[in-house]
Parts: C-alpha cells; sequence; structure tokens
C-alpha cells in the first residue's frame, strides 16, 4: 500500500506488519536515507513560510547531523536515576 504524505513524498507502508516487529536499528536507516528529502522538503518550506526559515534550517541541518541513535535520544536511560 502506498500513501501520499501532507508533504508530497510517498511512504511504503505494509498493513500487515505489526508493530513489535518495527526495531530501532531500521528505524534510524530510514531516517538516515530522508536527508535529500528533507532538504527539498526545508526548501519548499521556507518559500512558502519564510518566517520560519531559519528555524527549519537548523532543524534539518540538526536531523542531518545525527550520526547514533543516541542522538535520536533512543538509548538506554534506565541506568539513569
Amino acid at each position: 500500500m502506498r500513501r501520499q504524505s501532507h508533504a508530497g513524498t510517498t511512504t511504503s507502508v505494509s498493513p500487515s506488519t505489526p508493530m513489535q516487529d518495527f526495531d530501532l536499528e531500521t528505524f534510524y536507516r530510514r531516517i538516515s536515507r530522508r536527508n535529500d528529502c528533507l532538504e527539498r522538503q526545508v526548501t519548499f518550506a521556507s518559500k512558502k513560510f519564510p518566517e520560519l526559515i531559519e528555524d527549519l534550517t537548523l532543524i534539518a541541518q540538526d536531523y542531518k547531523d545525527t550520526e547514533s541513535e543516541e542522538d535520536f535520544g533512543l538509548s538506554d536511560t534506565s541506568s539513569s536515576s
């Protein structure tokens, strides 16, 4: 099944995949591959909403600079008290 997102990108969704089969490594890989798409979305959004260009650019840069799952806050936090 394919869906059209509000930003104009097409995403594949498997309706039979239960959420418990979704692992963080797969999640990170998928996010990592979307940098080019993110840049296009920032360019589009900044033209449509010029007052947000600085915020959009900073968010996009933070997103692109993410190198590990820890940067997403997905590391094991149970050891901290």
